[in-house]
This record gives structure tokens, sequence and C-alpha cells, in this order.
């Protein structure tokens, strides 16, 4: 009966350390489930933050295209005015150097005339003073 008595203590010996080892397993277990619990919170904080400042991130260049868009169109409509100013002022241009040729081939002595006149007026613009030679 003591052989009996002695395995029956050893048996609950063997399950006394077997239960033991078997907690602490799930003690370590449940250390390091916790710690990545904690990262994983962290993390997400993290995430979280990162979303709000991209959201704003966004939000700003949005803003920043529209002022860009409205801007290109301001400019494109003052480039296309000036353009088309620039094509009357050459059309007149072109048609002033026509009439100027007219008037040279009917009477070419006055052409000459003309454009004396016309360069002393641009001399004396620049110079600022009258040239009176040609008075």
């Amino acid at each position: 009966m003591s052989f009996i008595l002695s395995i029956k203590d050893k048996i609950y010996q063997v399950l006394i350390v077997g239960l033991f080892s078997y907690c602490m397993y799930l003690y370590v277990c449940n250390n390091s489930l916790e710690n990545d619990n904690n990262i994983l919170v962290s993390n997400n904080l993290i995430l979280n933050q990162a979303i709000v400042t991209q959201k704003e991130s966004i939000s700003v260049l949005e803003k920043t295209i529209t002022d860009n868009n409205s801007l290109i169109s301001d400019i494109t409509s003052k480039n296309n005015y000036s353009n088309k100013l620039l094509s009357e002022s050459i059309a007149e241009i072109n048609e002033l150097r026509i009439m100027e040729n007219k008037r040279a081939i009917e009477n070419p002595f006055m052409a000459g005339n003309v454009a004396s006149d016309m360069l002393s007026k641009r001399l004396s613009a620049i110079t600022s003073t009258e040239d009176r030679s040609t008075n």
C-alpha cells in the first residue's frame, strides 16, 4: 500500500509541477500579449495622428490648387487680351505700311519728307528736345 501512496504522491507532485509550468507559460504569454497590445495601441495612435496630418495637408493642397487654377485663368485671360491687342496693332502697322507704300508710289519725294519728319519726331521724343531744323 505504501507503494501505491508513494506513486499517488509522485503523480500529484508531477501534476503540480506540470500545472505550475503551464501557469508560468501562460503568464509569459500573457505578458508578451500585453506588450504587443500596448505597441499596437501606440501604433494606432500614431496612425490616427498621421491621418489627421495627411487630411490637413490634402486640404491645404486643394486650396493651393484652387488658388493656382484661378491665377492661371486670370493670367490666361490677360494673355489672350494682350495677344488680341498685339494682333490689332500688327494689323494697324501693316495698314500704315501699305498706305505709306501707296503714297510713296504716288508722290516719292513726299514719302522721304514724311520719313524725315517721323525720324526727327522720334529722335526729339527720345532726347526730349525739339528739332527745329525741319520745321
